[in-house]
């Protein structure tokens, strides 16, 4: 194989934005090396500041940008001032830097900076392709644009890497950054030359079917024409068939309705039980949040450490000593944890001397018990529609399966019906239909010659083709696998804490849809069970999971090619309880020791923006708060004061 040398994935350095109405004045920040922090409100332009990023990078790349997307985010559509909104990215490719300004309206470059070089303005579109591929090293625009849109950029909403169509993405991603320059676009180019010779091949082998049934139907009827010796039998002959096939052809229908109603039966059930298990989920949500505040209230009045808090939090569902941070026995937690409620010291058993006057009441504990106990029920029952639903999406495949085949049939029937109408208009006298018979069948073996001549032709090109796809997959997946233990090595140390266990990448070997070749992927492993779906896992284990692949991944990526691209991350933090988001923040300020990460969050939950920030020296310089530049609705103006504290909280104000 060719001498080793990655590709080097842009890296962005700052953006400016200016006249567009989504934002107030001009808004610019320039990238700090290691953790960035957005925040902002929901609906404000966080998420459009990614698109802008991407746009900058590739305008209008195959019409990803095209129409009103920019425009149906803010009053462009209005705007009559003749102001051009532009956007400004400064990035560097190669430690060549790279500055670039566009259109918001129309993508149209409107400066280009390469190298400290201004390039003339009638050259903008041709150099900046030419210029950054080079550079790059990348193979084409679509693998920088599905690089950044598959790994380094992340919505709240976004796609799974660690989850995706078979291995089909994460593929992808290994090949271009994990391979030789010039691997991808060899092995793309053998597919598609692999696709093209198959699909060629397929083409001539049921065309040339299609003959052979000619010829086979010509020869029965033949047959069947010197049998019968008159005419007017053959034609009663052909009657009755008809007669049967229209039979047929009702009695398919009928199966077919059936099958449709079937089909919508259980599409209506999977919509209900995904409804369903969406609207458990919100109650577990709820009933959580609803202990946590009870908690907060009643060990509030013991003790205001939030340290304490989170450690009694902590022992009380997940059993886990606040001292050495080991797990303990159900009944030695309870224990603790109702000394505490009895105002007795766990330790020494003397009076803790808490105000009894202010302590949560009995009905408070109840509260919390009945809340638990929906909790599991919910649970219990998401566990029960879970298995019903998997069974129902079986039972839908299965049926649109025998959809297809039965539409099939009565295709069929309707082309055999045709037939022998044809053959009803053309009957003769038996001994003249014999000749002409022989004739139709000998020019037809002609045409099926010509057919088998061009499918031997194509398939040992085809073979040839496979033979060396063959081997560039064998060296991907092998290259997959050498990369596996220092990934895991890396994914290990963001995930021991999470799940208090070992958590690793195992190699999934599967075979993607319309691919002829098996694929190595990675997927999580954790009590034992490899989790090839996403539903195998919690929500906010599965979430967790696909931030800390993509931060493994960019930090063996960032090792190996001794570049530093931007992870940019939009997480969901609000699916995650009180410990667990701040084992997130954790790991995003860990990873942002070792890789440049851009983090955009919002305030649904001040206890994720106060631990990114704690103990985060010289954060407020790295920190982007866009209630300074963005465009806040009335019932968001009147909740500043609220977002302001928030940011005073966490010592970013």
């Amino acid at each position: 194989m060719p001498k080793r040398k990655f590709v080097n994935v842009p890296e962005v350095k700052s953006i400016k934005v200016e006249s567009y109405p989504l934002f107030n004045g001009v808004f610019e920040y320039n990238f700090k090396k290691g953790l960035n922090l957005f925040i902002g409100t929901n609906g404000i332009g966080k998420t459009t500041t990614t698109h802008l990023i991407i746009f900058s990078l590739i305008g209008n790349y195959n019409n990803q940008y095209g129409g009103d997307f920019f425009i149906s985010r803010n009053k462009l559509k209005n705007d009559n001032t003749g102001i051009t909104p532009k956007v400004s990215l400064e990035f560097s490719v190669n430690n060549i830097p790279f500055k670039i300004v566009r259109s918001i309206k129309d993508s149209l470059i409107l400066h280009l900076e390469i190298n400290n070089e201004t390039i003339g303005k009638e050259k903008y579109e041709e150099v900046y392709k030419q210029e950054i591929l080079r550079y790059s090293g990348f193979n084409s625009f679509d693998d920088i644009y599905r690089i950044i849109t598959l790994f380094l950029i992340r919505e709240e909403e976004g796609n799974y890497l660690i989850w995706d169509n078979f291995g089909v993405d994460q593929s992808k991603v290994f090949r271009v950054l994990f391979t030789y320059q010039g691997f991808d676009k060899d092995y793309e180019n053998l597919s598609k030359r692999y696709t093209e010779s198959d699909t060629k091949i397929r083409g001539l082998q049921d065309n040339r079917a299609q003959f052979i049934k000619r010829i086979e139907r010509l020869e029965n009827d033949k047959e069947e024409l010197i049998s019968t010796k008159k005419s007017v039998q053959t034609k009663r002959e052909l009657l009755e068939k008809n007669g049967k096939i229209e039979d047929k052809i009702l009695d398919e229908r009928s199966r077919s309705l059936t099958i449709k109603e079937d089909l919508e039966f259980l599409t209506d059930h999977i919509n209900e039980y995904q409804s369903e298990i969406s609207t458990l989920n919100g109650v577990i949500d709820e009933n959580t949040e609803k202990i946590l505040f009870i908690e907060k209230d009643f060990y509030d009045e013991i003790y205001n450490s939030e340290h304490v808090l989170l450690s009694l939090h902590k022992l009380e569902h997940y059993h886990i000593c606040f001292h050495c941070n080991n797990k303990i026995g159900a009944a030695r937690a309870k224990s603790i944890i109702q000394k505490y409620r009895s105002n007795e010291c766990p330790i020494c058993d003397s009076n803790l001397g808490i105000d009894e006057t202010n302590k949560s009441s009995p009905e408070d504990i109840s509260e919390v018990e009945v809340f638990k106990s929906q909790i599991l029920s919910s649970k219990e029952k998401i566990k029960e529609l879970e298995t019903n639903l998997e069974s129902h999406i079986i039972d839908l495949d299965r049926k649109q399966s025998d959809l297809e085949k039965l539409n099939l049939t009565i295709q069929n029937l309707y082309v055999s019906l045709r037939e022998n109408q044809m053959k009803l208009n053309e009957i003769i006298d038996p001994k003249d239909e014999v000749t002409d018979f022989d004739i139709q069948i000998k020019t037809l073996l002609k045409e099926v010659k010509i057919y088998d001549d061009e499918i031997n032709e194509v398939i040992p090109i085809r073979r040839a083709i496979l033979e060396e796809l063959t081997s560039k997959n064998e060296y991907l997946n092998k290259s997959i696998l050498k990369y596996q233990k220092d990934l895991n090595e890396i994914f290990k140390s963001f995930t021991k804490d999470y799940f208090e266990g070992e958590c690793e990448l195992v190699v999934n070997d599967k075979k993607p849809s319309d691919f002829k070749l098996r694929v190595n992927s990675f997927i999580p492993k954790f009590e034992g069970k490899a989790r090839v779906y996403s539903t195998r896992c919690s929500t906010s284990q599965r979430l967790f999971l696909e931030y800390t692949f993509r931060l493994s991944l960019l930090q063996l990526y960032c090792n190996v090619s001794k570049s530093s691209p931007m992870l940019i991350l939009e997480p969901s933090e609000g699916a995650f309880d009180l410990a667990n988001t701040t084992f997130l923040a954790e790991t995003f300020k860990t990873a942002s020791k070792e890789i440049n990460l851009t983090v955009i969050g919002n305030f649904s939950k001040p206890d994720f923006i106060k631990s990114l920030a704690k103990n985060n020296q010289g954060i407020k310089k790295r920190f982007l708060n866009y209630l300074n530049f963005g465009i806040l609705s009335e019932n968001e103006k009147k909740r500043m004061k609220t977002y302001r504290d928030v940011l005073k909280n966490a010592g970013l104000e």
